[in-house]
């Protein structure tokens, strides 16, 4: 297997890309998106940045988020 994308995510960052991971003194590459070399984002990652972002700014309803007037 390999890794195809990998992100973190929190209620201060959202969503952030993993470029690396460091593994018993060795950097090993994650490639953001193999398809755009100067993508910030991959393509899952970027989803669901945009997904979470839109419940934040109430442009997507959710359950879990509830506008403040």
């Amino acid at each position: 297997g390999r890794m195809i994308e990998a992100f973190g995510a929190g209620t201060a960052c959202v969503v952030c890309s993993v470029s690396e991971i460091l593994y018993e003194d060795t950097k090993l590459p994650i490639p953001v998106d193999p398809a755009n070399p100067d993508a910030v984002f991959g393509p899952l990652t970027n989803r669901l940045r945009n997904e979470l972002l839109d419940i934040q700014y109430a442009k997507t309803p959710s359950p879990w988020s509830v506008p403040i007037e």
